[in-house]
């Protein structure tokens, strides 16, 4: 059987390492909708919308990309979709397109549309109140094309708890969930040294500031730990603007970053780090809390989004309310090597036992299976 998998933008985060290990699972035909160097949509996209779309590109990078990653599968050309015998669909915002034989993989509706509305629209006022009515008119417009893309389908499969909620709650739409996976085996403990380590894209949905407040909360009373921010830095004005931002409130501070580590070095610092730490906002799912356990560590992150489904609150890991809480953590655990390291491998066995590669697949070939059955009738 021949498959074809697409994505939209094939970047460092999460979502791209699920898409590779399914390229490379089902031995399939990759096809990236946006290239990154070149500012384009694909050529599989058809004329003249690919027109309109890299033109909307040109004249506004952030706002054209936006506006691409949800509508540009709608106009994936046919007679090269017809090339396979399924399509398997990694959408973060992309519209579902109406084909047959397609799983749709759902990382995440578009969150500038649905949970991070209104935030959105504070940071475009701020940088030019104009653009307001304009983005306000095409997010009403944009948000009726992915709900009746998603509507129109009934083989979703979302990767949490959290994000079937968020379709349910602003879409409407209902979908199985399947956990994204890691394998235990590219994971090691080497040490405990005196380091916390977050690992993230850096930018202000991931808030690594709240991070860094906690780390000056329990700094105060423990000077021998620093603390390593380790991530790519988005390529947006917004992005640059927050590391700066972060830069001015680690001074004075043992405090690191990191840009752009690769897969090795990030394996060798879970590998080496005490514990770590991870703020998102309402994040997915998140991987790198599973890659810390997998690495023998404990995890404190903010009682919230993905978190809440991987991390078992006092066992492998401790879920808190604020930067207080974590601060509080960091010290317990700071104090108490034994539970440390008896967090960190409860916090492995429970990797291993349920975000395994073996169970995602079996649940996917499942779906592809049903799929197909379901065609021919």
């Amino acid at each position: 059987m021949k498959f074809l998998n697409v994505i939209f933008d094939d970047s460092t985060g999460g979502e791209s390492k699920v898409f590779r290990a399914i390229s490379e699972h089902y031995q399939a035909e990759n096809l990236v909708i946006f290239d990154k160097k070149k500012n384009m949509v694909s050529e599989m996209i058809v004329y003249p919308m690919r027109f309109i779309l890299n033109t909307l590109i040109k004249v506004n990078k952030d706002f054209g990309t936006f506006v691409s990653a949800i509508v540009s599968p709608l106009f994936l050309k046919r007679s090269y979709i017809r090339r396979f015998n399924f399509v398997l669909f990694n959408s973060s915002s992309m519209a579902i397109p109406a084909t047959e034989n397609l799983i749709a993989v759902v990382y995440t509706p578009p969150r500038a549309l649905s949970d991070r509305y209104s935030d959105t629209l504070e940071l475009i006022e701020a940088r030019n109140k104009f653009y307001v009515p304009l983005f306000m008119i095409s997010s009403s417009l944009l948000n009726a094309v992915y709900r009746i893309s998603a509507s129109n389908r009934k083989d979703l499969v979302c990767i949490s708890g959290n994000v079937r909620e968020r379709l349910r709650k602003y879409y409407g739409v209902d979908c199985c969930v399947v956990y994204p996976f890691i394998n235990v085996n590219d994971y090691k403990c080497t040490a405990f040294s005196p380091f916390f380590l977050y690992v993230s894209r850096i930018n202000p949905g991931k808030r690594q500031h709240l991070s860094i407040d906690a780390f000056k909360l329990f700094y105060e009373g423990k000077r021998s730990f620093r603390l390593v921010i380790a991530g790519t830095v988005d390529n947006t004005e917004h992005s640059r603007r927050y590391l700066e931002e972060l830069k001015k409130m680690s001074l004075g501070f043992p405090v690191e970053f990191v840009f752009s580590p690769s897969n090795e070095e990030v394996r060798e610092m879970y590998a080496n780090c005490y514990l770590t730490l991870f703020s998102a906002q309402n994040e997915d799912f998140g991987l790198a809390p599973l890659e810390s356990m997998a690495s023998g560590k404990p995890v404190i992150a903010l009682n919230e989004g993905g978190p809440k489904e991987t991390i078992i609150n006092g066992t492998t890991g401790f879920l808190v309310d604020d930067i207080e809480g974590m601060a509080e953590r960091m010290a317990y655990l700071a104090d108490n090597i034994e539970e440390t390291i008896s967090m960190g491998k409860r916090g492995r066995e429970h990797v291993e036992k349920n975000f395994s590669p073996e169970s995602f697949f079996t649940k996917i070939d499942r779906l592809i299976q049903s799929s197909l059955e379901k065609d021919k009738k």
